[in-house]
């Protein structure tokens, strides 16, 4: 078996299990699980993508942006920063460069002191050719 075969074989063996954790989030409907449950998508994608294997990554990457809009939709606004930072980083992955930049220009307001979030911000400028905005 071909070392891609034997990727999508485990990124098909880890989505099913992943269904199974969605399902008790679902069941417990709590913030911080939907939140947690997004970046586990995240990095899930990230393997895909980092493995080349883009078309992998889009449903997790939708999973995951999915999951993260429910735990702010859910009034999470003790965790709301982390949400939409995480947000951010998925909409930069899905090309929604718009997107990333609204989940993240209240991040960089609310918490200047991370660095992450306004380099984070920076790429979404840049790649949405706003170099203006990119620099600051």
């Amino acid at each position: 078996m071909s070392v891609r075969k034997q990727r999508q074989v485990a990124s098909d063996a880890g989505l099913s299990k992943q269904r199974v954790v969605a399902e008790a989030v679902r069941l417990a409907d709590n913030p911080m699980d939907k939140a947690n449950l997004g970046w586990a998508y995240y990095n899930f994608a990230r393997m895909d993508i980092d493995a080349k294997m883009p078309d992998a990554a889009k449903p997790k990457l939708e999973l995951a942006k999915t999951n993260l809009q429910a735990a702010l939709a859910s009034g999470g606004e003790v965790i709301a920063d982390g949400v939409r930072q995480n947000l951010g980083a998925v909409l930069i992955d899905m090309a929604d460069y718009a997107g990333a930049i609204e989940a993240l220009k209240p991040v960089v307001a609310n918490r200047p002191e991370w660095a992450f979030s306004r380099y984070a911000l920076g790429t979404a400028y840049f790649k949405s050719n706003d170099f203006e905005n990119s620099a600051k």
